[in-house]
């Protein structure tokens, strides 16, 4: 279904599906662009750009009224500091839990005396060291590196198991991201 832009002394007053009838034309959905143009029906078109979201926000919509269209634009704006800090807080409080909960999944390898080589006990502990670390400074870190712990730490939470080896490449790539923070 099309949608159209309504125009009224130069500004659009409205956007949406045609009516199917007017008050003086039934059928008035029926009617080409041309004849709508002298009613003011434009066809209408949006654009929404890409943006970084941890860093910018879409403003307000714009339209460009153009001869043969409609088109709604929306400018990307920089976030102000009050909303980067409330969208870092919502991250933290986010992530901690996340962090709390794959440490307390992650603690079975000591507490069950898992059958792991010393080199994987000891991935286990430099990744436990990190995600620590990555507890105590959370509120060091930017929007996009909590965002982007945040993804590891849902991969690494999704594939959790008891076999090492089934979680280990999540392992592996939270911990780089763990250990990329830290440093």
């Amino acid at each position: 279904m099309s949608i159209y832009a309504k125009v009224e002394g130069g500004e659009v007053v409205s956007k949406g599906p045609l009516p199917r009838n007017s008050e003086t034309i039934s059928g008035f959905n029926m009617l080409g662009d041309v004849e709508l143009k002298t009613y003011g029906y434009y066809p209408y078109s949006e654009t929404i750009p890409s943006y970084d979201a941890n860093t910018e926000k879409l403003g307000a919509l714009t339209y460009t009224i153009n001869d043969e269209d409609v088109v709604g634009s929306y400018p990307v704006e920089a976030l102000s500091p009050a909303e980067l800090t409330t969208k870092k807080n919502n991250l933290v409080a986010r992530v901690m839990p996340k962090l709390n909960d794959y440490m307390f999944k992650t603690d079975w390898v000591e507490i069950a005396g898992a059958n792991l080589t010393t080199p994987e006990k000891d991935a286990y502990d430099t990744l436990r060291t990190n995600m620590g670390t990555a507890k105590a400074d959370l509120d060091t870190y930017t929007a996009a590196e909590l965002a982007g712990l945040e993804a590891k730490l849902n991969a690494c939470n999704e594939c959790m198991c008891s076999r090492f080896e089934a979680f280990s490449s999540f392992m592996t790539d939270l911990d780089t991201e763990l250990a990329t923070l830290t440093t």
